[in-house]
């Protein structure tokens, strides 16, 4: 989470929810990262454990995308509302259309 911080300092770009989505990804890292450790400190059984890896990998993956699209929504719903946004920076003509000349001397 200070990694985050630190690069919001210097950058200062990211928003208020932008810092809310990037700790809501780093906790569901986390939370996939013990679910593998606590899958490797199980009793071992003597099946085929390839095809139980497999499962368990692509059954988190499930969750995960789940849970992002739960916290987002679909990718889709977010693709639009980018198009949405109003512009935030005028362009040069129209400020050099308002701009008065400096008179030098």
């Amino acid at each position: 989470m200070s990694e985050l911080q630190a690069l919001y300092r210097i950058n200062k770009v990211l928003t208020d929810s932008e810092m809310v989505a990037a700790r809501q990804l780093m906790q569901l890292s986390d939370e996939d990262n013990s679910n593998s450790i606590n899958r490797k400190n199980k009793k071992k059984f003597d099946y085929d454990e390839d095809d139980d890896e497999e499962y368990d990998r692509s059954s988190q993956d499930e969750i995960t995308s789940k849970k992002i699209e739960e916290i987002f929504g679909k990718e889709e719903d977010f693709i639009v509302e980018r198009q949405a946004r109003k512009k935030r920076f005028r362009s040069l003509q129209s400020i050099y259309k308002v701009t008065k000349p400096m008179k030098t001397a």
